[in-house]
């Protein structure tokens, strides 16, 4: 189940929401031009949400993931730059997770 695409010609500065989806793929195309993606995951009441990467590519370290709890304006629970080491699984404590990539500068960014 794809639950969200983000690619610099069509999702360039783009949010996406995804609201009770049991299980999903966030899917980012590498590209050549600047990227600014977020994503709002929202379980079901009582439920928390399960980020597990498959794969992780960000070639500049100008380049982030940042998580956050329960939204946009919520506390970093985990931040990643540039590499191409797997982060570990993150957990929200409540039912939203807040992600967003930034790759400012041109580079062939992916996760």
């Amino acid at each position: 189940l794809c639950i969200a695409t983000c690619s610099a010609a069509a999702s360039c500065r783009s949010k996406h929401f995804v609201k009770n989806a049991r299980s999903g793929t966030i899917k980012v195309s590498p590209q050549s031009s600047s990227l600014w993606c977020s994503w709002l995951l929202r379980g079901a009441p009582g439920k928390r949400v399960l980020l597990q990467f498959k794969s992780f590519n960000l070639k500049s370290r100008n380049s982030r993931v940042e998580i956050r709890e329960n939204g946009v304006h919520g506390p970093i629970i985990a931040s990643f730059s540039a590499g191409r080491k797997l982060p570990p699984t993150v957990v929200s404590c409540r039912r939203s997770m807040f992600v967003r990539l930034r790759s400012p500068s041109p580079v062939k960014s992916s996760f």
